[in-house]
């Protein structure tokens, strides 16, 4: 829940039987057919909400792609769909990071504690090693959209390897 957004402000107000008018969606945020490519999710939050098909899609494949999911928020709490990616442990390796409280319990799973600790998620990403072969999607918050971007410039990764949507 971002207080600062006009979304978060609306539905705030609004009451059971009131109707809303929407728009999009907008833009191309889609999985690539690169048949060779790994693929490294990115999220923060509700961010997870649109990496959530495409993994399920690449998931449903007879020959998936490799994936990786790095997802983040302020604690456990922040964590949609948190049931789901323990299931997709089998078909992806998961990195959590909680990123408010240095002492705040990670999920209790064995498919989630290999990877999960207090930190963002870019903790992680320092940790990755990248090729030409690697595509990233990212989608969450701003600073972590903009601030994983400019990361992966900096590791020399293809800025057309890198797909986001950010919450603005």
């Amino acid at each position: 829940r971002i207080q600062s957004m006009v979304g978060t402000q609306i539905l705030d107000k609004a009451v059971p039987g009131d109707s809303f008018t929407m728009k999009g969606p907008f833009g191309m945020f889609v999985l690539s057919e690169n048949a060779d490519d790994t693929l490294m999710f990115c999220a923060t939050g509700t961010g997870i909400a649109p990496l959530r098909s495409m993994i399920m899609t690449e998931a449903k494949k007879e020959n998936p792609r490799p994936m990786k999911l790095f997802y983040g928020g302020r604690n456990a709490d922040d964590l949609a769909y948190l049931e789901e990616v323990r299931e997709w442990a089998p078909k992806l390796e998961i990195y959590l990071g909680l990123s408010a409280d240095p002492n705040a319990k990670v999920p209790q799973n064995p498919a989630l504690e290999k990877h999960a600790e207090y930190g963002r998620i870019t903790k992680f990403l320092e940790e990755q090693t990248f090729g030409p072969n690697h595509e990233f999607y990212l989608c969450g918050n701003q600073a972590m959209v903009l601030g994983t971007q400019d990361f992966l410039k900096s590791k020399g990764v293809d800025p057309k390897k890198i797909f986001m949507e950010r919450f603005t």
